[in-house]
């Protein structure tokens, strides 16, 4: 299915019709104009050992024409001009495009937004904000440190359920990394902590808090670098606390969470803290205890993750918003086809 994605996009860029499409929805009213929400993780050329390669979404290079061909066809608008839309009917301008980044990672400071200045664009910047202070690895990151330092060729765990895997090579640890990945994003009620240590346990890799934290100021933002995120006049918004996937914990857990987070950030940043991108782009349903918490925690606007776009006139629930992600195999041809059909071919 891949394969035929990528050469329908790049039979769309081939043949002229991404620029027509694109071109031509320019006209339209803006109550019929796509919204393209378009999303980062890292942007990076080396990740450096033992970081998780699933989060790579672009080399600095293909970033930076990434945005050189958003600005080219598109209209770079800020969650303001969302909230303006929804709130006062303020038309927004042709080819409305929103450009965020989620987690925090360093990169996006000292890769990313270097890129952003030049061709004079905002991003929103999603913050998790219990790793900006103490200095703590994103728990998806911990598992492909303990993974990438592990010396057996096959581990069990115990908890949350009997689980095993082969290390056995390259493919079989990134593998496990994934497993175990999905294993933290679905499992309800799972104690982090409990699996984490056990994981490290069962690959007999010592981990203590001067590793973690060496890694973690390698690898990810602290307060002062969201700050400079926004001195240089990006948008800072919120992505939870504790990174948690959200439908996983109870709805109490996720309104403590979530105010957690806009509490901290509104401090830090001094920007009102009313958009939220869910933690690997997982939402709820309208009627669901934890959509009631995302309302009752203040946000307005929250942003999932599945590949899509919506017409601004059918977006008739604002906390759940379809986003796009890169990924660094997106060639340039396959980038513009994908701006220009999306729903087709992402």
């Amino acid at each position: 299915m891949y394969h035929l994605r990528e050469r329908l996009a790049v039979a769309v860029q081939r043949t002229g019709l991404a620029h027509i499409i694109l071109k031509a929805s320019v006209g339209l009213p803006s109550s019929w104009q796509r919204l393209i929400v378009m999303t980062w993780h890292r942007v990076a050329k080396d990740l450096g050992c033992g970081f998780d390669r699933g989060v790579l979404s672009a080399s600095p290079e293909q970033f930076d024409h990434q945005v050189s061909v958003l600005k080219e066809y598109c209209s770079l608008i800020d969650t303001t001009d969302i909230e303006r839309y929804r709130d006062e009917g303020r038309p927004l301008p042709p080819n409305p495009a929103l450009l965020t980044f989620d987690d925090g990672y360093r990169d996006n400071l000292t890769v990313a937004l270097p890129i952003l200045k030049k061709h004079h664009a905002k991003a929103v910047f999603f913050i998790p904000t219990g790793f900006m202070g103490v200095r703590r690895l994103f728990w998806w990151e911990r598992i492909s440190a303990i993974i990438a330092r592990c010396r057996r060729s096959e581990i069990r765990l115990g908890y949350p359920a009997p689980l095993q895997f082969s290390l056995n090579d390259g493919v079989s640890r990134y593998e496990a990394e994934r497993r175990l990945a999905r294993v933290g994003k679905t499992y309800p009620r799972m104690d982090l902590t409990l699996f984490l240590t056990g994981l490290a346990e069962a690959c007999e890799v010592p981990w203590d808090e001067n590793m973690e934290c060496s890694l973690a100021d390698e690898l990810i933002l602290d307060w002062s670098g969201v700050r400079a995120l926004v001195e240089d006049g990006m948008n800072v918004q919120s992505h939870g606390d504790s990174h948690r996937i959200l439908p996983t914990i109870s709805a109490e857990e996720v309104l403590s969470d979530l105010r957690t987070c806009r509490e901290l950030l509104q401090a830090q940043t001094g920007l009102a803290q009313r958009v939220l991108a869910y933690p690997a782009g997982i939402g709820f349903v309208p009627g669901d205890p934890g959509y009631r918490a995302v309302e009752q925690a203040g946000f307005g606007l929250a942003f999932r993750l599945d590949g899509a776009t919506c017409r601004m006139a059918r977006i008739s629930d604002w906390l759940n918003i379809s986003r796009l992600c890169s990924t660094p195999g997106m060639t340039d041809e396959r980038f513009l086809g994908y701006l220009a059909a999306p729903n087709y071919l992402a």
